[in-house]
């Protein structure tokens, strides 16, 4: 019996493939174990952009911008036309386990959503920086 030359064309593809895909994904893990504070980082700045698209839902649902991370959690002060929640608490969290503050109005832009970093604080430098969409 001979092997059909297009089926093993496409068995090498598919194998040259997971090849690919292998190293490509071992060499993502070893930047994320090498390198896991960069990582948070790196995490935590799509985590803002994420939050600030949501909080423009709640500005569309309820006429207004959040004032805080609360706003996007629970309708706690009974808004109209809120449709959250928006966030779930774990999104509401930075990579270090700390919440997202939301400035409005912002010093940067019409709404500021802020991480401050590993250690909590504001300021800082490295690690402990503060993060925000305009930096």
């Amino acid at each position: 019996m001979k092997a059909n030359p297009q089926r093993v064309l496409s068995v090498i593809k598919i194998v040259a493939i997971i090849g690919i895909a292998g190293v490509f994904f071992g060499f993502a893990a070893i930047q994320v174990v090498s390198e896991p504070e960069a990582t948070k980082v790196s995490f935590d700045r799509s985590a803002i952009g994420s939050i600030t698209t949501k909080a423009s839902s709640f500005f569309s649902d309820v006429g207004r911008m959040p004032e805080s991370i609360d706003d996007l959690l629970a309708n706690a002060r009974q808004l109209n036309g809120w449709k959250g929640p928006y966030l779930s608490e774990f999104q509401a969290k930075n990579p270090w386990g700390l919440r997202y503050i939301i400035r409005y109005p912002g010093k940067h832009s019409e709404i500021d959503v802020i991480s401050l970093g590993a250690d909590g604080l504001e300021g800082g430098t490295g690690y402990n920086a503060d993060i925000g969409k305009w930096q």
